[in-house]
């Protein structure tokens, strides 16, 4: 397949699981629902572009011949324009997976199985072919790295989500950065987020784009403009993908060639929609709906008030 975007990272599944309060010494919780969905940073993002019509090519983490794995290539089969070629399946493997627990205000409490010490697939050039861009999620070990420089090499522009560590060797390769305000503070404590972006954005000279929930999302631009997208308030159900879905909508328009502060009203949409549903790509939100979000968001050269 000629790729549009190739995806490479976390491709596991989700066992979301929804409770009142979380479980503690004193007291239980009893369950409200109990489901499985398509997971992984990796998977997250090649599932959205796809449902979107995005041609994508996904590699990163192998699968166990195990429940979860043969599930999780059953679902990903569903997308026609998604190809799972480069998805090794071991036998004897155990397929990664995460059970989440979902609190009512959409607060979650995560627990990962396998992902410390599954098998990689080594990302090539051949894999690649002649894709503009590809994605990539930094969840996992020295393989993450040669992925980047395997990908810079090729030409590719890369996204990487998650990106706060100012020696990390990824961070000069990086063409687009997203990362989480709340990620950040907890990696490096109290610190100014968007002082922080500036400092990432001076060793990258890339976009730098960082989310802080509720708030107004904060962009860099390669030339080091800043400016800010307003999210609507919508109610959230899961949280789980909502980083994923602003970098897949974000991606989605690099491809189609928009302007930066487009690309990321988009991304803020399609995240805003996510949120409202339970799994991070269960119900892919459909771009007739996206489209009808982004006409609603605000952008602005201020933050308008002080920073969150």
């Amino acid at each position: 397949m000629d790729y549009q975007v190739f995806v490479y990272g976390e491709i596991g599944l989700d066992n979301l699981i929804r409770i009142p309060q979380l479980p503690d010494a004193e007291r239980a919780a009893e369950v409200a629902s109990d489901t499985y969905h398509i997971g992984g940073a990796g998977s997250n993002v090649a599932v959205l572009l796809a449902s979107w019509g995005i041609r994508v090519g996904i590699s990163g983490n192998v699968l166990g011949d195990d429940l979860y794995g043969v599930q999780m290539l059953n679902w990903l089969k569903e997308y026609p324009s998604l190809d799972i070629q480069h998805i090794e399946i071991v036998a004897g493997e155990k397929s990664p997976f995460c059970r989440i627990m979902i609190l009512p205000n959409g607060d979650r409490a995560v627990l990962f199985y396998n992902a410390a010490t599954i098998p990689m697939t080594k990302l090539t050039s051949g894999m690649l072919g002649n894709v503009k861009f590809a994605a990539l999620d930094l969840n996992g070990r020295e393989e993450r790295i040669e992925a980047a420089r395997t990908i810079h090499q090729a030409g590719a522009k890369l996204i990487v989500g998650d990106l706060w560590e100012l020696g990390h060797p990824v961070l000069p390769l990086a063409g687009v950065i997203t990362n989480s305000a709340g990620l950040t503070r907890l990696k490096l404590g109290d610190v100014d987020v968007v002082q922080h972006a500036y400092a990432l954005h001076q060793i990258s000279h890339g976009i730098v784009i960082t989310t802080n929930g509720p708030h107004p999302v904060h962009v860099i631009d390669q030339e080091g403009e800043e400016f800010w997208v307003h999210p609507l308030k919508v109610p959230v159900i899961d949280a789980t993908g909502a980083g994923d879905s602003l970098k897949s909508g974000v991606i989605f328009g690099l491809v189609q060639g928009w302007t930066l502060e487009e690309c990321v009203k988009w991304g803020v949409a399609a995240s805003a929609l996510t949120v409202q549903e339970n799994g991070a790509v269960t119900h892919p939100p459909a771009i007739r709906k996206i489209n009808s979000l982004f006409e609603q968001i605000r952008v602005t050269k201020t933050y308008g008030v002080n920073h969150e």
